[in-house]
């Protein structure tokens, strides 16, 4: 079954309104859809609703919210620093 209680995640009022606020100030689309789909769980709908509403995989929107879990920050959604070279435009 892919739809869980909010408490079975372990999310609450205080995340949901969490999320909402940092779905409001992020301008960048990747951080905005990331916030989207945990928000879209914390608010019960299945992991699956919440892939296709944004464009993510099944895989990523469980990642996502493991990770929101683990420190209930936003911030934790957000692109992690990547070891190497940076790719270039058009290269």
């Amino acid at each position: 079954m892919d739809r869980f209680l909010n408490d079975e995640l372990g999310f609450d009022q205080r995340d949901r309104r969490q999320l909402s606020r940092a779905l409001a100030r992020t301008s960048e689309v990747r951080l905005f859809r990331r916030i989207q789909a945990v928000l879209l769980v914390a608010r019960g709908q299945s992991f699956a609703a919440a892939a296709q509403t944004t464009g993510l995989s099944l895989r990523s929107v469980y990642n996502l919210v493991r990770r929101y879990l683990q420190s209930h920050q936003a911030a934790d959604l957000e692109d992690r620093p990547r070891s190497g070279r940076p790719r270039l435009c058009g290269a």
